[in-house]
């Protein structure tokens, strides 16, 4: 009788540590979402009541909307007056898009990768000064090394490289 008991006691045991493993095991990491290299389509576009459509160059053009606009809509799905808003920066990069510096708002510089709140600022404030024509203007913001850059280049892109 004894030694079923201690076959119990032992089982019981080796149960609980491996809960205690479990629980105790880091949860994983919130992942950010990662660029496609290959754009899905050549303009993603946004509409309210419709979700993501792909436009054609020349439906986009007629919609003086540019790939990661949200298009204003009216009342009845027309297209109002006003400049378009823009995607978040996570939606375009699921989409395949790439982030412009010199057009990125706040939250589209946050959903790049290792960019956290006071890089996004930095860039902002250094884009105040003058725009990024090119990688190395870019690597003048305090924060922003060789190896930050390099994980960010797949994700960027320059005037006249769309």
């Amino acid at each position: 009788m004894q030694a079923g008991m201690r076959t119990s006691v032992v089982g019981l045991g080796l149960l609980l540590i491996g809960l205690d493993v479990l629980l105790l095991a880091p949860s994983p990491s919130p992942q950010r979402v990662v660029s496609s290299s290959i754009a899905l389509c050549a303009f993603p576009v946004e509409f309210p009541t419709q979700g993501v459509r792909c436009l054609s160059q020349d439906e986009a053009h007629a919609l003086f909307v540019t790939a990661g606009d949200v298009v204003p809509l009216g009342p009845h799905g027309e297209r109002s007056v006003g400049p378009p808003k823009r995607m978040s920066g996570a939606r375009q990069l699921a989409l395949g898009l790439r982030i412009d510096p010199n057009r990125a708002t706040e939250d589209e510089l946050l959903a790049l990768p290792d960019v956290g709140p006071t890089l996004a600022r930095a860039v902002l404030q250094a884009r105040q000064q003058a725009p990024f024509r090119q990688e190395a203007d870019l690597r003048k913001v305090r924060g922003l090394g060789e190896k930050r850059l390099a994980k960010l280049r797949p994700y960027l892109v320059w005037p006249g490289t769309q």
